[in-house]
């Protein structure tokens, strides 16, 4: 190889790596005390009464150790679909006191992911502890996700990045 073909490949390689680095700083939320939400779908169109799987991803990047409390993906994250009309569906039900709840940590520098499933055919009308048996609407949506933690004692909402996303 030559030292020109070399040089090109580099550049390449580099201007690849810049714009993954740069696009992947768009899959965040604001961070919160050092501490980010992701959230990503494998189809952004959706069929009316079908389920949506959800890949969430918090990243600690704070020097402290953060600490959340788990049950289940579908209990500890609100997943919320806002429609253009500014109608917001909660795809997961209310926090429940009496779910059993772990405490897990996440040291500085460490990552964890969760899969969310969520039905496109039911969502929960506040205060009801149980989901509607209603279709949600087809139409243009923005999907988030939000989560609780702890750092020093102090409890804080992580929100995700928005994904749009249709239903047909």
């Amino acid at each position: 190889m030559t030292k020109k073909s070399l040089s090109t490949i580099f550049s390449v390689f580099f201007l690849a790596t810049a714009c993954i680095a740069q696009s992947t700083n768009n899959l965040y939320g604001k961070s919160v005390q050092e501490v980010q939400l992701s959230i990503s779908v494998s189809n952004s169109v959706i069929v009316v009464g079908s389920e949506l799987v959800i890949s969430a991803e918090i990243k600690n990047l704070s020097t402290n150790v953060i600490y959340l409390s788990e049950s289940s993906p579908e209990m500890d994250f609100n997943v919320l679909l806002t429609s253009d009309s500014g109608k917001v569906y909660k795809l997961t039900p209310p926090a429940v006191v009496f779910t059993r709840l772990l405490r897990t940590d996440l040291k500085p520098g460490e990552s964890r992911d969760w899969i969310i499933h969520v039905g496109i055919n039911k969502y929960f009308e506040p205060p009801s502890l149980v989901a509607t048996d209603k279709n949600i609407e087809p139409g243009d949506y923005i999907l988030k996700a939000t989560r609780h933690f702890s750092k020093n004692n102090s409890i804080f909402e992580l929100e995700s990045n928005l994904l749009k996303v249709q239903i047909k």
